[in-house]
């Protein structure tokens, strides 16, 4: 998809310098801020890493997935993949 923006010289020198300081290009730097803008505003939060979380934050998320699958909260792997693969666009087997 692509979007054409109409703003002025000094809106355009102001990205051009962020995206500078970044060390990206001006179409690069625009994506990165439209992904973290949508980010923020569907509220997704990035999951953490194993080494961000602290002991207890981990054996939380694992109870909570183990309270999953007691309560047959589970979709079969087999589905799972197909269902990431369809999201991908990836149509043949992985």
């Amino acid at each position: 998809m692509t979007y054409t923006l109409a703003m002025s010289a000094a809106d355009e020198a102001l990205i051009e310098e962020y995206a500078a300081r970044e060390n990206l290009s001006v179409p690069d730097f625009m994506l990165r801020a439209t992904l973290e803008t949508i980010e923020r505003r569907a509220h997704v939060p990035r999951p953490k890493a194993r080494d961000e979380m602290t002991d207890e934050e981990f054996d939380a998320m694992l109870e909570r997935g183990m309270e999953d699958i007691r309560q047959g909260r589970v979709t079969p792997y087999k589905e799972a993949f197909a269902e990431v693969r369809r999201e991908l666009g990836l149509h043949g087997t992985v």
